[in-house]
């Protein structure tokens, strides 16, 4: 269905307006699963309360956008994912919500996160599965695995246990609104540049596929794919780390801003070496990191988050 979001079809029930209503019909029953396991939680009942108004008010800009299909679909999505985030952030902030247990929330949400990471394992795995025995096939898969390795590192090795021992830190009434903006939202981007990277590995190994073996150029969508994915990524990583550890050094935003310097060779060179490019660059990231690390011990060291 997600392939054909913004195909509009003659049937009823076309791609766009049913990926639209399964969301809807998605987001309604976890509504009304909260609603039901708060009966006897009043906080948590006047939570819920503020936190339905956005979460509705998003379902009519989706669900027009999917019948009007085209621009107008594209810019009432963004309404409506503008509309659910951020008014759900806003009602957090008059009603915040219960956290009940720090590790379970940050492992559930990691979880999520090893999934999107999973993406490119599997486009690495599908690719030379589905093409002739070929060297270019199998070092594209390669190159994909390590890519995801460098990706899983970056913030699981050291970062993850690190924002959630500061997070503990955190007075008990700030606590859920930090975890909420650390997790909630900024591993929406985290996610997002995950799959990205997933799609551009993907359709590397389809460009490895025929009679030019990858000599055709990787083109600007898949390039857009591949390092903007990466450069998000590495951006949001560093904000999940401000929000939490605290600790940022200038050279790293230099450093999560250069897969957008690369964009362009990137889009001009086949599709292996676009990859391989990739690949060489986040290697070097994990290497920079664990440098830092060992120059400053404390550098991730839990930090209390200011009040």
């Amino acid at each position: 269905m997600l392939p054909d979001a913004w195909r509009q079809g003659s049937e009823l029930f076309d791609a766009p307006l049913t990926l639209a209503l399964a969301y809807l019909v998605t987001r309604a029953v976890q509504l009304g699963v909260l609603f039901w396991v708060s009966a006897t939680d009043p906080p948590l009942r006047s939570t819920l309360r503020f936190f339905a108004v956005p979460a509705t008010a998003a379902w009519l800009p989706l669900i027009v956008g999917a019948l009007l299909g085209g621009a107008a679909q594209t810019a009432l999505w963004t309404l409506a994912l503008l509309v659910d985030i951020g008014g759900a952030r806003l009602a957090s902030a008059y009603r915040p919500w219960p956290l009940r247990s720090l590790d379970h929330f940050s492992e559930r949400l990691g979880l999520v996160l090893i999934i999107a990471l999973g993406e490119s394992l599997i486009a690495a795995g599908a690719g030379p599965r589905s093409m002739a025995p070929g060297g270019g096939g199998l070092v594209a898969a390669l190159l994909g695995l390590v890519t995801t390795v460098c990706l899983w590192w970056l913030y699981f090795d050291r970062l993850a246990p690190a924002a959630r021992q500061s997070i503990m830190l955190v007075p008990r009434e700030r606590r859920s609104d930090v975890a909420g903006d650390a997790y909630g939202l900024v591993h929406a981007p985290l996610i997002i540049g995950a799959i990205y990277v997933a799609l551009g590995i993907e359709q590397v190994l389809g460009h490895l596929t025929g009679e030019n073996e990858g000599r055709t150029r990787l083109g600007w969508v898949v390039a857009t794919a591949l390092y903007g994915g990466a450069a998000l990524y590495l951006l949001a990583r560093l904000l999940f780390r401000r929000l939490t550890v605290r600790a940022v050094h200038p050279a790293q935003v230099v450093v999560a801003l250069v897969p957008l310097a690369l964009l362009p060779i990137g889009r001009s060179l086949p599709a292996l070496a676009a990859l391989a490019l990739l690949t060489v660059f986040l290697i070097g990231v994990t290497w920079y990191e664990r440098r830092i690390d060992r120059r400053g011990p404390h550098s991730e060291a839990a930090q209390p988050v200011a009040p």
